[in-house]
């Protein structure tokens, strides 16, 4: 299990400081479990899932996918607090471009991100 925390945590673009501050215990902690020294509690199973929308049979026994689905209400709720309450400008704007191209203009762009995707997919 401590290398799926790892990894999860290496997915998610987290540093073990924010990792363990998101979950309200020490960074030295989560070091601890990535290094196979200490064995999580189910309360910090349970935490990790429900603050990263992970999935509880993914990060106990790795069968399944990584994150669970979102529902279409959480997506919506999500792309609305990036438009009106980030701090990143950038995804702001594009999606309110991606909300302004028409079916072309998105075919074209799908072609552009699955050649940057394959492109990238064997970097770090």
């Amino acid at each position: 299990m401590h290398e799926r925390i790892k990894e999860l945590r290496r997915l998610l673009g987290e540093s073990q400081d924010s990792f363990a501050s998101k979950l309200n215990i020490s960074r030295n902690f989560i070091w601890m479990i990535e290094k196979g020294e200490r064995e999580p509690s189910d309360r910090t199973i349970l935490d990790i899932c429900r603050v990263f929308n992970v999935n509880e049979q993914w990060i106990r026994t790795g069968a399944g996918e990584v994150f669970k689905p979102k529902d279409r209400e959480t997506e919506i709720a999500e792309i609305t607090s990036i438009l009106f309450n980030s701090d990143d400008d950038f995804k702001a704007k594009l999606i309110r471009i991606l909300i302004d191209m028409d079916e072309t203009q998105i075919e074209l762009l799908k072609d552009i991100a699955i050649k940057i995707a394959d492109a990238t997919k064997d970097l770090p």
